[in-house]
C-alpha cells in the first residue's frame, strides 16, 4: 500500500491533465491497520503475530459537466 501510494495520485493527476482538466478527483486518506503473521519452521518456537498501521489513499475520479 504504502509504495504504491505515489503511484495511485501520479496516475490520477495524468488522467486528470490529458483530459484538460475536466476530470474531478476526490482524495480520501486512512490509516489501516495490517497483520503479520509468523509460523516457526522449527518446532518449540511460538507463533508470533504484529500489527502495525499502513497508509492507504483512495482517489475517484468524475466528469465534470461538460465533459464528453
Amino acid at each position: 500500500m504504502g509504495a504504491a501510494i505515489t503511484l495511485c495520485c501520479n496516475l490520477a493527476l495524468v488522467i486528470q491533465e490529458e483530459t484538460g482538466g475536466h476530470v474531478a478527483l476526490t482524495v480520501h486518506t486512512s490509516t489501516v491497520d495490517v497483520y503479520d503473521d509468523y509460523e516457526p519452521l522449527v518446532e518449540g518456537y511460538p507463533h508470533v503475530t504484529r500489527s502495525r498501521s499502513k497508509s492507504a489513499i483512495r482517489i475517484r475520479l468524475s466528469r465534470t459537466p461538460g465533459y464528453v
